[in-house]
């Protein structure tokens, strides 16, 4: 019985999550709120028991002072951050994200997708913008404290800030659109943290659409500044980042 109840939870955030981002769907426009608020109610309730998820404990910091990603990196050295695979759809994707203490998923995109982060343990501190909207006046682009070269110039994105938050297994849901949301970065704070991510469509990793995952950095400008506008700058993965993989511990998924 207890493990019918277990994959209850996560069986109906993907059956939920299939309803919800089906895209095609004649109805999909019409429906999208209310579907998009029941999944965002399903995610809350989930738990670590819910996964089979034991929080983890973490006696020793990384081994990587500069941090940077070493030279001579192997098995044996642990990468930042591990994922989990719950459940992978054409139409979206479920995964497990877990943080070592102090540990960060870097300031990064997600193109044209929608996304909702639910924190299973531990605490999590949420940087966020939002693009703008490519139908409104673009802003004037400023001079920067450091100087572009003009391939960097082209990979400018404007965009506004939303207020950093920090989210723990007590917290609502954090939610990630198109526009609102869109581009952020997240990091373990006072010890490691794991959280239940979905994201619609799926990130597109071959590059037959621009849905791969994009990294940027937060550029100054000159003198004083009165606009709410910042400017990102994509980069490349940060040397300090990367994803291993672990087994998903818990109840099976099946839509």
């Amino acid at each position: 019985t207890s493990r019918f109840i277990m994959a209850a939870v996560v069986e109906k955030i993907a059956k939920q999550a299939l309803l919800t981002f089906d895209f095609a769907s004649p109805q999909w426009q019409r429906s999208m709120k209310d579907n998009f608020n029941k999944l965002k109610c399903l995610m809350n309730q989930i738990t670590c028991r819910d996964v089979n998820l034991q929080p983890r404990t973490e006696a020793a910091p990384l081994r990587r002072s500069l941090r940077e990603r070493p030279a001579a990196y192997d098995d044996h050295d642990p990468a930042p951050v591990t994922y989990m695979s719950v459940c992978n759809h054409e139409l979206f994707t479920i995964g497990i994200f877990l943080l070592k203490s102090g540990e960060r998923i870097p300031l990064h995109d997600h193109p044209e997708m929608y996304g909702i982060c639910k924190v299973l343990y531990g605490t999590l501190s949420v940087r966020s913008y939002n693009r703008l909207d490519k139908s409104d006046p673009q802003p004037p682009r400023p001079e920067f404290d450091i100087p572009l070269l003009p391939w960097q110039r082209n990979s400018l994105l404007p965009c506004t800030a939303n207020a950093e938050v920090q989210l723990n297994e007590n917290s609502d849901v954090c939610v990630l659109e198109p526009l609102k949301g869109n581009l952020h970065e997240i990091v373990a704070v006072g010890g490691p943290a794991a959280f239940l991510d979905v994201l619609a469509p799926p990130y597109d990793h071959d590059g037959s659409t621009d849905r791969d995952c994009h990294y940027y950095r937060l550029l100054t400008p000159q003198g004083s500044v009165t606009t709410d506008v910042k400017w990102l700058m994509r980069i490349q993965q940060p040397g300090d980042f990367w994803c291993d993989g672990e087994h998903y511990p818990g109840p099976s998924v099946s839509i």
